[in-house]
């Protein structure tokens, strides 16, 4: 018995985890500089961006650029400012701008800005939609420099949580060691950080410079003006616990006021690259430290800085070199094998030139963080067709599909049997593709043992379905029966838009007749073996003295004994019957019974018996009867 129903299914796009290293492909920073390393490196010149320090850009998943921010406004992929993409709180800071992808939402993203050290230490936060603004993007309403803490240095960075799907965000307070880690998931931003005490205090007038993490999220490094840290800390990326600062600063220079600024970590987190900016005549130097040792090497020193501030940020690129920003130069330097120690690495001064008309500032764009393995189209599970099948996809603003049959709506009807795929393509969120089988309706099935030994129990269990309905009232997917005769049970199953109703007969079989036949009930103990007979023939017998289907009484020793017979019949269904037997001794000396005094003693080849008791009595009187019962005279 089947049903059809028309189906209706909606197919959501939903969040995980892929890293989409293209979307930091555009670097957009200082006066109009830029650098596209989609296709090599090639810097490049349109921007509208002229930004001393932090910065941000982002691109999508073919490394298009989508916007990009120096902490106070937020231009578009064209250019163009966003229409509400003003006023976002931030100064001219080394961190001032840092974006997260927004965690269960490919097409939004966290803007995190904070003020300069000129200023109060506001940090601020603002939410960017890709799909507004006809697709162009723009902050959204009611979601702009929202505050977030105040007292903040310039000192921000986002690490992934161990747990595959949050995100830790950390700043670092002014005139005190107080570092702060809120928690980024899928529900937003923690209001309660974590506060961790540990480390450098850093005064109002010393917040400048970079906090950076490395790429395992297990190290966090940060550098100040006009004191000597240059600090690394642990960090448990499970629990966001900041501790161990060990301070390097000291162990590079006995300078009491350095200008530390820029800091990376090498790919393979062995060496932590730091700058000192240079001022006022105090010359602008890079270092490599080895972690493991602490020892140091001067990559690069100028004596002769053209400007105040000249060695600035650096970043990992995805070429996998790290650039050094140098203020007011129309080059940046390069570190080519940064996994290298020493001079080995190769350090090259002017390592890239930029476009004429531009040039690098103090700062470089923050990395975008994009969330790993976060996006996945869905069609659902492999189901029955009992009538048109339509499946319904949502999507973000910049999504189009592509099917097995060459359409491209967001929606797709199935008629037929068959495998169905869809592939789903954004540059906000990536392309990914799923496959679906449908069959033709919805086949119940019952399974279990349909054939049992009267007494028994069973289970019959139902395929799978959304729903059930049993005969005996049950509405589980198993049930448990025990038939007393042969019975007849059915399940209707619904699932899909379909039902089905299907019939099984549990069978009852009786229990075998059994028979055990012995000839004598009684043995002695020096008889030969009895062959034991059961019908049907095939069971087994079990018992005192048993073996190879015969009766030992010297194996089995005097007395009274339980001897068993089984048999399983082809249904698997088991019978026995039990028979006793008693083993004594026939000849030799032995009394009447174990409490009697009268002993009886055989008289080899003489015939006679002599029968004598220990009762001390002149009165004795012995009866004697043959095999027939009669008596013998004596």
């Amino acid at each position: 018995m089947k049903n059809s129903l028309v189906t209706a299914i909606v197919a959501m796009l939903y969040l995980g985890h892929p890293v989409f290293s293209q979307q930091n492909n555009q670097w957009i920073f200082g006066k109009h500089a830029g650098i596209d390393f989609n296709s090599g490196v090639t810097a490049f010149y349109n921007s509208n961006i002229n930004a001393l320090e932090g910065c941000a850009a982002v691109s999508d998943v073919n490394g298009n650029l989508l916007f990009y921010s120096d902490g106070l406004s937020i231009w578009d992929k064209n250019n163009q400012l966003m229409p509400n993409g003003t006023g976002l709180g931030g100064g001219v800071s080394s961190t001032t701008t840092i974006v997260l992808q927004m965690p269960g939402n490919c097409s939004k993203y966290y803007l995190f800005t904070t003020q300069d050290h000129n200023q109060s230490g506001n940090f601020y936060y603002s939410i960017i939609d890709i799909c507004l603004n006809g697709g162009n993007g723009d902050v959204v309403a009611g979601s702009k420099a929202l505050l977030l803490q105040s007292n903040c240095s310039e000192k921000i960075c986002l690490i992934p949580n161990a747990n595959g799907s949050d995100y830790w965000l950390i700043t670092h307070e002014l005139s005190n060691n107080h570092y702060k880690v809120y928690q980024i998931t899928t529900a937003g931003i923690g209001a309660a950080p974590t506060n961790y005490n540990t480390g450098s205090s850093f005064s109002s007038t010393c917040q400048s410079g970079y906090l950076i993490a490395n790429k395992s999220g297990t190290k966090i490094a940060a550098g100040t003006f006009w004191v000597n840290i240059c600090e690394v800390t642990d960090f448990d990326a499970a629990t966001g616990e900041i501790s161990n600062p060990v301070n390097y600063g000291p162990v590079i220079t006995s300078n009491a006021s350095p200008i530390w600024y820029g800091m990376q970590f090498s790919p393979n987190e062995k060496f932590l690259y730091v700058t000192q900016a240079g001022f006022g005549g105090i010359e602008a130097n890079l270092y490599q430290i080895n972690l493991s040792d602490s020892n140091f090497t001067l990559l690069s020193s100028d004596a002769s800085i053209p400007v105040d501030y000249y060695y600035g940020a650096l970043r990992l690129a995805p070429d996998g070199k790290i650039y050094m920003a140098k203020n007011t130069s129309g080059y940046l330097g390069v570190i080519t094998y940064p996994d290298s120690i020493g001079i080995d690495c190769e350090y090259v001064d002017q390592g890239l030139t930029l476009s004429v008309s531009s040039n690098s500032e103090l700062g470089l764009p923050s990395e975008c963080i994009i969330p790993s393995n976060q996006f996945v189209v869905s069609l659902g599970n492999d189901t029955s067709l009992c009538s048109d099948y339509s499946i319904n996809l949502t999507s973000s603003c910049d999504m189009s599909f592509l099917w097995q049959d060459g359409s491209t709506d967001s929606f797709f009807t199935i008629t037929a049997p068959g495998t169905y795929w869809v592939q789903a393509l954004s540059p906000a969120c990536g392309n990914f593709t799923d496959t679906i089988v449908v069959i033709s309706g919805l086949s119940a099935q019952i399974s279990g043992d349909t054939g049992i030994c009267l007494g028994d129990t069973t289970i019959l269990t139902a395929s799978t379905g959304a729903s059930y309905h049993w005969s005996n009232g049950d509405i589980t997917q198993s049930i448990t029966v025990f038939p007393e005769t042969t019975t007849s049970y059915w399940v209707s199953i619904s699932g899909a838009g379909c039902s089905d109703t299907i019939f099984a007969t549990v069978v009852v079989y009786l229990p075998p007749k059994v028979y055990f036949y012995i000839p004598d009930d009684t043995m002695c103990l020096d008889a030969s073996p009895l062959t034991l007979t059961g019908n049907p023939a095939g069971g087994v017998f079990s018992g005192d003295g048993v073996s190879n289907n015969t009766f030992d009484p010297f194996v089995a020793d005097t007395g009274s004994h339980t001897l068993y017979y089984s048999y399983t019949d082809p249904n698997g269904c088991m019978a026995g019957i039990t028979r006793d037997i008693y083993v004594e001794i026939c000849t030799g000396i032995e009394s009447l019974s174990p409490a009697s005094d009268v002993f009886i003693f055989p008289i080899p080849f003489t015939n006679e018996i002599l029968i004598s008791t220990s009762e001390q009595s002149d009165q004795f009187r012995v009866i004697m009867l043959n095999d027939i019962g009669k008596k013998c005279s004596v």
